[in-house]
């Protein structure tokens, strides 16, 4: 559960139900009422992997949203790992070999696993967005997959160095257990995620019908250390919705705050910014001039390694144009 749920009213059997959306990181939203905490879309339980690391538990089941649209990636194959060369390519089809993968929860071991969405994706801390007028769910998705590796606590065996943080690629002990996990970025040795691009899109949901409305690339990597301006590049950061249908976004590698029409998607502005947007902008009217503003914290994200800052940086809407008021 990497994020805030919303809250909005959803249709049931013609009636309004106060409702919240719970999105997670495997790209499941649970659609739950909020009076009773029950699910109001249907709910299966289908089974999963088990892993054989003594004294574990593990559920033989686990929840899927049923009659929703899901965001789940489809499940990586050997012949479907990319790289930029030839030569990166094979390297991260012999990585895929070498590593447990048996889909969505495969369970963590000592040889290593690979994890498809990984921590990062599918769903991330910006949450969804809704447009009440227009019954629409607003939802940029990004992943990487993951390699997991657990290491038993003695155990002479080589391991990476210790990440400074829960975020940090790296050596993570995890106190009170009998094993330490290394969380990695699958990536070929250009640097480049062995899962091909786009890695993250822009999408909104009809919550009439709980299937996907459209779906867009957004953002590029024109900001970061490939040089390339590749489309659908990763994104951290949620949006913001406008009763005049505009979808506001920051959120993508490229240091740009972007407009889109909510009911189309289609890309309607984009402002630059002086450092990452890894947030979600706010929208307000000004009670003095009655002008409306979107604002966003522009500080960049370390992990993301997009320009780092400390702005605020505020846009004003004026007659359908996008002017700054920084």
């Amino acid at each position: 559960m990497p994020a805030q749920p919303v809250l909005f009213e959803y249709a049931v059997n013609g009636r309004k139900v106060p409702a919240l959306a719970a999105p997670t990181k495997r790209g499941e939203i649970f659609i739950l009422d909020r009076a009773t905490g029950k699910p109001l879309t249907g709910i299966e339980e289908r089974p999963v992997p088990r892993g054989a690391i003594p004294g574990e538990r593990y559920s033989p089941t686990q929840p899927y949203v049923r009659g929703f649209a899901s965001f789940e990636p489809p499940p990586l194959t050997e012949a479907g790992m990319w790289g930029a060369t030839p030569i990166d390519q094979m390297w991260c089809r012999i990585r895929f070999r070498s590593l447990d993968y048996k889909g969505l929860f495969t369970p963590p071991s000592e040889r290593g696993m690979i994890q498809w969405p990984g921590t990062f994706g599918i769903l991330n801390w910006g949450s969804v967005s809704i447009d009440p007028e227009r019954q629409l769910m607003i939802v940029n998705s990004a992943a990487i997959p993951q390699e997991v590796r657990l290491f038993r606590h003695g155990a002479n065996t080589d391991r990476p160095a210790m990440a400074k943080d829960s975020h940090a690629p790296g050596y993570l002990p995890q106190y009170g257990t009998n094993y330490g996990v290394s969380l990695l970025p699958m990536l070929s040795p250009l640097g480049i995620p062995c899962e091909a691009p786009p890695w993250g899109k822009l999408a909104a949901v009809d919550l009439r019908t709980g299937k996907i409305a459209w779906s867009r690339t957004f953002g590029t990597t024109a900001d970061t250390g490939l040089g390339v301006p590749v489309p659908g590049a990763f994104n951290l950061g949620g949006s913001v919705n406008t009763a005049g249908g505009v979808t506001f976004i920051g959120a993508a590698l490229d240091n740009y705050l972007r407009a889109f029409d909510t009911a189309s998607g289609r890309e309607l502005w984009r402002g630059r910014l002086p450092a990452g947007g890894q947030a979600t902008p706010i929208t307000y009217v000004s009670r003095k001039s009655g002008r409306q503003y979107v604002v966003i914290a522009a500080g960049g994200h370390a992990y993301m390694q997009t320009t780092p800052g400390d702005y605020v940086v505020a846009f004003a809407l004026d007659d359908g144009k996008e002017r700054a008021a920084r």
